[in-house]
């Protein structure tokens, strides 16, 4: 067992900061963040992880306010961690993988994951991915959005299969869905997109 519990203190920030356990097979990887974070008093790396029975104990034990979990680990896949973990209150998770592969997504996101960030993101998208995730108010429910997304998948692939006109998604439509599941909320699409939140709930409704 590799798992370890980390303590900082940063008696500079005023906010309580967002507590964060980091799960991933790669120990520089794992290090590399938690030195990332070491620059941000809002945040604290709880405890790291190296596989996924780590991650179910540790996430039991300190109760974290974000978990950044790979979905492919020894002993127990991000997918399994985040079966065991649904009952866990207050915890949120973004899954950070070197590859998005739909179905991993969206079984992800069904599973309640609030984000899929590729590993080869900036620093500053996976803090930005952070931050909107912790704060998440009015966040899309990532079970409805999975749903949504393979319901208009399956639709295409059986246009295709039957030779008729491909149906496409909107520009518009792939910058909202883009942004949802990178764990945006209704307000932060709208900056984003530079739309109203009214518009943006539009788009949503006629997707």
């Amino acid at each position: 067992m590799t798992a370890h519990i980390i303590r900082h203190d940063h008696t500079e920030d005023i906010q309580t900061p967002m507590r964060i356990l980091i799960a991933d097979e790669q120990a520089l990887f794992r290090e590399g963040l938690e030195k990332l974070f070491e620059s941000h008093p809002n945040i604290v790396v709880v405890g790291q992880a190296s596989d996924g029975a780590e991650t179910v104990q540790l996430v039991n034990d300190l109760a974290p306010d974000i978990l950044l979990l790979d979905l492919f680990m020894r002993k127990m896949d991000g997918l399994h961690v985040l079966r065991r973990i649904r009952q866990v209150p207050g915890v949120r998770t973004i899954i950070l993988t070197a590859e998005i592969r739909q179905q991993e997504a969206l079984s992800a996101l069904r599973m309640g994951a609030s984000a899929v960030l590729l590993k080869g993101s900036s620093s500053q998208k996976l803090l930005e991915c952070i931050r909107s995730v912790h704060a998440s108010g009015d966040s899309i429910d990532p079970e409805a959005v999975a749903d949504f997304i393979d319901s208009r998948v399956m639709t295409i692939e059986s246009i295709d299969a039957q030779g008729y006109n491909r149906s496409r998604f909107t520009r518009r439509e792939m910058d909202v869905m883009a942004a949802i599941v990178t764990g945006c909320s209704n307000k932060e699409i709208a900056v984003k997109l530079s739309i109203s939140k009214q518009t943006v709930k539009h788009h949503l409704s006629s997707l």
